[in-house]
């Protein structure tokens, strides 16, 4: 008979989320926490040192920062062994989910992939739509670098 917290540990899930910014990644994840009560969100975005004044404010060191905050979170999740985890980036390529994938397999957690296909003829819509004023042209890099799911 399984115990409590072997049960759980089956449970746990690490939710990748994946797609260019103003694709609806944030939407979707709204939509997934609506049913869930035990769950940690873990993303760039929620870097205190991105925002003046309340007001976001990207530049690529605290990009950097940003990230090493995002791995922090996200170890302190594993650690505390929260049952669902939100990875909400835009995860572009194995190199940058892969760490977390890694590290959550190993802690038992299953890895699920929330994938929103980027679509070339959408990229006005996406740059209109996004939080963080990407252009179409950083929008067009991000496309090519795009990978498929591992």
């Amino acid at each position: 008979m399984e115990t409590r917290t072997e049960k759980e540990i089956k449970q746990r899930k690490l939710i990748i989320m994946r797609g260019l910014p103003g694709s609806g990644k944030s939407t979707r994840v709204e939509e997934l926490v609506k049913s869930l009560t035990n769950f940690k969100i873990c993303s760039n975005d929620y870097y205190p040192g991105y925002y003046d004044n309340g007001i976001y404010n990207w530049t690529p060191e605290r990009a950097k920062y940003a990230s090493m905050f995002c791995k922090e979170e996200f170890d302190i999740a594993i650690k505390n062994g929260e049952s669902t985890i939100i990875l909400d980036n835009t995860n572009l390529s194995k190199k940058s989910y892969g760490p977390y994938k890694a590290k959550a397999e190993a802690a038992g957690y299953e890895v699920i992939f929330e994938t929103i296909e980027p679509e070339p003829d959408k990229l006005l819509i996406y740059a209109a739509r996004n939080k963080h004023n990407v252009s179409i042209e950083v929008l067009m890099q991000m496309l090519r670098a795009w990978e498929k799911d591992a």
